[in-house]
């Protein structure tokens, strides 16, 4: 007899983790790739490289602990699959605070002026959402940053539940 005769649930369940671990890998590749692109590839007018400024530091703080964290997933390692689930959360949050809330509330206790906004060029990048006055709008460099960071938060949820409910249930 064979493990798949003896345990087909444990066997399913082993492959289910593993591919739900290359799955939020595969995703954050993704978005690291078009993060590290868009702050590194002039793409105008998609970006804004020369306002901008130097990037090097704006991508290690997406590199480093998504790298660790797809790590975490790839090896299986719960705690740091956790971890890696909170940061990415994290991760969205504080894109969600830069464009979402001065663009939906205007000037608000986190966010008391714009002049970053039109400082680093944003003015001038590609943006199909409808301007409210004096608000900075998001553009479409980062809403698509915040669609593939969204996809990590979801993918990096589903592995990390699914695989403490295998493991203990």
């Amino acid at each position: 007899m064979d493990a798949a005769t003896l345990r087909p649930g444990r066997v399913r369940s082993a492959e289910s983790e593993r591919q739900w671990s290359w799955l939020v890998v595969g995703a954050i590749a993704l978005m690291l790739t078009y993060f590290a692109i868009t702050n590194h590839v002039d793409l105008s007018p998609w970006n804004n490289l020369e306002a901008a400024g130097p990037q090097l530091a704006s991508t290690l703080s997406g590199v480093i602990p998504f790298s660790i964290i797809a790590l975490g997933f790839a090896l299986r390692i719960p705690l740091l699959m956790l971890v890696g689930t909170v940061y990415s959360y994290v991760w969205l949050l504080l894109q969600i605070r830069q464009w979402w809330i001065p663009y939906l509330f205007g000037s608000t206790p986190l966010h008391r002026a714009f002049d970053w906004y039109t400082a680093h060029g944003y003015d001038q990048t590609v943006r199909f959402l409808p301007v409210i006055e004096g608000r900075p709008v998001p553009d479409a460099q980062h809403v698509v940053l915040e669609l593939l960071s969204l996809l990590v938060v979801i993918v990096t949820t589903v592995a990390y539940v699914r695989l403490r409910r295998e493991r203990y249930s």
